[in-house]
């Protein structure tokens, strides 16, 4: 048995979303848990056509259950706890794709250039905030996932959240 499959590991850059394969699960997955739960009664695959019409990076739970209460393919009771599970849609969704980084980090035994309390100077903007010539420090991170946590404080423990590869290829080292 193999621990990644050939496009795992021929897949050179950072996943950025599941694959359609993993999107299907994902909402068939959902649909059953929303039917054992005893939010609906109706067909799996109609819950799942539902699913697939919800912004769960961009509305709230309420703001899903009025859309699902307006439009939908299948019925659904409405409740405070429903509400409250369809908001957990997008800790879900993003946990498949933070599996896929993993799985990624792992086959390509990805490993960081900087070490904490590096000190950088931003050569091309990092993100909607960051300025060129701004000064940062690496001050944490998180190996599994490659990410940096940089920040213009040396003395913070966390700060903006950035993969690896973008903070190397937007930064230099200040000496």
């Amino acid at each position: 048995m193999t621990l990644f499959n050939d496009s795992e590991v021929f897949q050179k850059e950072r996943p950025t979303k599941p694959t359609d394969a993993q999107l299907d699960k994902f909402y068939y997955d959902s649909a059953k848990e929303i039917v054992n739960q005893g939010y609906s009664d109706s067909d799996l695959e109609d819950i799942v056509e539902d699913l697939k019409d919800l912004k769960p990076f961009n509305d709230s739970g309420f703001e899903m259950g009025k859309k699902l209460d307006r439009r939908s393919h299948a019925s659904y009771d409405l409740s405070t706890m429903f509400l409250e599970h369809l908001e957990g849609l997008e800790w879900d969704y993003r946990q498949v794709n933070e599996n896929n980084v993993k799985t990624w980090v792992k086959a390509h035994n990805i490993q960081p250039q900087f070490p904490k309390g590096t000190k950088l100077i931003v050569k091309e903007s990092l993100h909607w905030k960051s300025k060129t010539g701004e000064e940062l420090y690496i001050t944490g991170g998180n190996p599994e996932l490659a990410v940096y946590y940089v920040n213009a404080n040396p003395n913070e423990n966390g700060g903006t959240v950035l993969p690896y590869e973008l903070v190397e290829a937007r930064c230099s080292i200040q000496e």
